[in-house]
This record gives structure tokens, C-alpha cells and sequence, in this order.
């Protein structure tokens, strides 16, 4: 296995590639770009995306641990695949300023994490653990939120998201008016 602790990875563009056994330890990536990739095998611990875009990458045998992405592209990605062979760890710490489309989380434990300046778009919360996350002013254009336990979070002037208030758990979540309206969308009412 490669080994790379505490690198700088600046302006480097991955396209169409396929990567086995890499480890990637304290390693903050800036500026890159990771399209369509492979990853087989591979670790990252503690790693810090700046203004990355990574989209469409397939885990095979990977796991990540405390992962932080600022100002960056995640597209297609199902961040089920880097969990750490059942053991619950965080697969990634923070996610600021970013734009999320088309991600698949299903079955992790989001529990306080902050999304806020972020944009997401048509992605999927399925059986995730989100108590006490932070939504505040987060555009949700058309994302998700199946069998999530969402106690506690906070959905303040979010905006298009797609909560079923019978499938979810919701106590003590935030929500802002007019937009918590679309909460009884899943109803199937008439409001005039």
C-alpha cells in the first residue's frame, strides 16, 4: 500500500483513472479534481478537500474517517460505500460552502453536523441519524429525507426539501414559515 501523510496535493486533475491501495493520512487536497475515478482499497484519514470537485467516484474496499470538504463539488456519490466495515465512524467532519448533488447517504450517523452555506441538489438522506443537524438557510432543492431520525434539527429558512412527516422522525425539529408548509405535502390535502 502507498502511504502519504501530511501532503499537499495542489491543482492535480484525476480523470478516468483507477487508483488500489492508497492511504492518505492528514493530506489536505486543494484545487483538484477527481472525475469518474476508481478507488479500490483505499483509506482516508483526516484528509481536507479545498475547493475540490469530485464527482462520480466508485468505492470499492475504501473507508474514510473524519473527512472535511470547503467550497467544493460533490457529485454522485454514495458515501455508504466508505463506511469503515461496520464500524460506526464518522466518514466525514464537516461540509461547508459546498454544492451536493445527486449523493446518496444512507445509513450513517450525521448526529450535529452543520451543512449550512451549502446547496444540495437532488440528493437522499435514507435511515440516517441526523439529530441535531444544521440546515439553516440550506437550499434542498429536491432532496430526500426517507426514515431519517431528524430530532432536534434544524430546517430554519431551508428551502425545497421533501420531508414525509410520517416516515421521518421530526420532534423538537426547526422549521420557518411559509416553507414549512411543504411538510404536508406528503398528505396529499388541498390548502387553499
Amino acid at each position: 500500500m502507498e502511504y502519504f501523510e501530511e501532503q499537499e496535493i495542489k491543482d492535480q486533475q484525476y480523470e478516468d483513472q483507477s487508483f488500489e491501495n492508497f492511504e492518505f493520512v492528514e493530506c489536505n487536497f486543494t484545487k483538484c479534481q477527481f472525475l469518474n475515478i476508481k478507488l479500490t482499497n483505499c483509506k482516508f484519514k483526516n484528509c481536507k478537500f479545498n475547493n475540490c470537485v469530485i464527482g462520480n467516484v466508485k468505492f470499492l474496499y475504501s473507508e474514510a474517517k473524519n473527512l472535511e470538504f470547503t467550497n467544493s463539488v460533490l457529485i454522485g456519490i454514495i458515501w455508504n460505500d466508505l463506511k469503515n466495515k461496520g464500524i460506526e465512524t464518522a466518514i466525514f467532519r464537516s461540509m461547508k460552502s459546498c454544492t451536493i448533488k445527486y449523493n446518496y447517504f444512507t445509513n450513517l450517523k450525521l448526529v450535529k453536523y452543520d451543512f449550512s452555506g451549502s446547496q444540495f441538489d437532488e440528493s437522499y438522506f435514507e435511515e440516517c441519524k441526523l439529530t441535531d443537524a444544521k440546515f439553516n438557510g440550506v437550499n434542498l432543492h429536491g432532496t430526500k429525507f426517507i426514515k431519517c431520525d431528524l430530532s432536534g434539527a434544524d430546517f430554519r429558512d431551508a428551502l425545497e426539501y421533501e420531508i414525509d412527516i410520517a416516515d421521518n422522525k421530526l420532534k423538537k425539529a426547526k422549521f420557518s414559515f411559509p416553507e414549512v408548509i411543504s411538510l404536508l405535502s406528503s398528505l396529499n390535502i388541498i390548502i387553499d
